[in-house]
C-alpha cells in the first residue's frame, strides 16, 4: 500500500485482500492456531471458512463492518468500483460491498442466507458437506450419515454446543432453506461406492 501511494498509483487501484479457508490447524509441523474459532482449513466449522476480507478502494475506504459476506461478492463489487454495471446476460451470485465499504447498511447483503458446499472429503479433515448461515444461526449437514449440527455464532463463535435439540424448530426452517437452495443451484451431492467393502 506504502508502494502504491509513493508512485501515485492508490487513487485508481482497488486492493483485496483474503484467504480462501481458514489457516491449517492440523496436518503439518506449520498448523495455525485459529482459535477461539473451532477448526481451519478443509474443516467446516468457523476456523476453517471465516477469513480476513479487506478491500482498499479510493474514495471508499475506512469503515470497519461484522456483515459476513463471501468471496462470491467480489465479482459485483470490483464492477461497481470500476463503474461497469453487471452483465445481464449471465447469472451473478454475489452482491456489490461498495454501500458498505461506504460504511452504509445494505439489507440486501445482510439479511440475505450465505451457503457453502463441500462434498467430498479434505486432507486436512473435512467431511463432505454442506453449510447454511442464516443470520447468527449456521446449520451443518453432512452428507456420510446424514446428521445435522446446529450453533447460534452470536452466543457460541467456537462452535462448541450443538442446538439441534433444544432448537428443533430453527434447524428445520434451515435445513429447508439449505435443501431448497442446493435444488436451485442443482447441487452435487456424493452417493455411496457400490463397490465398497468395508473389510
Amino acid at each position: 500500500l506504502d508502494t502504491l501511494e509513493k508512485s501515485g498509483l492508490d487513487e485508481n487501484t482497488v486492493v483485496c485482500f483474503t484467504s480462501d479457508n481458514g489457516g491449517a490447524s492440523s496436518g503439518d509441523a506449520f498448523a495455525t492456531s485459529c482459535l477461539p474459532l473451532r477448526g481451519g482449513k478443509g474443516r467446516q466449522w468457523e476456523g476453517g471458512i471465516r477469513v480476513p476480507f479487506h478491500i482498499k478502494a479510493p474514495g471508499v475506504t475506512g469503515s470497519v463492518c461484522d456483515v459476513p459476506v463471501s468471496g462470491i461478492d467480489f465479482y459485483s463489487t470490483l464492477l461497481e468500483l470500476a463503474g461497469v454495471s453487471v452483465p445481464t446476460e449471465q447469472v451473478v451470485d454475489g452482491l456489490s460491498l461498495v454501500p458498505l465499504l461506504q460504511g452504509q447498511a445494505d439489507r440486501d447483503v445482510s439479511d440475505r442466507d450465505l451457503f457453502w458446499h463441500f462434498p467430498h472429503y479434505s486432507n486436512l479433515g473435512g467431511e463432505p458437506s454442506c453449510i447454511i448461515r442464516h443470520g447468527d444461526w449456521k446449520l451443518i449437514h453432512y452428507f456420510e450419515d446424514g446428521r445435522d449440527e446446529l450453533y447460534n455464532l452470536d452466543s457460541d463463535p467456537g462452535e462448541q454446543t450443538d442446538l439441534m435439540a433444544q432448537q428443533l424448530d430453527k434447524a428445520k426452517e434451515l435445513k429447508e432453506r439449505l435443501d431448497a437452495w442446493m435444488v436451485e443451484v442443482d447441487a452435487k451431492v456424493p452417493t455411496r461406492d457400490p463397490e465398497y467393502d468395508a473389510e
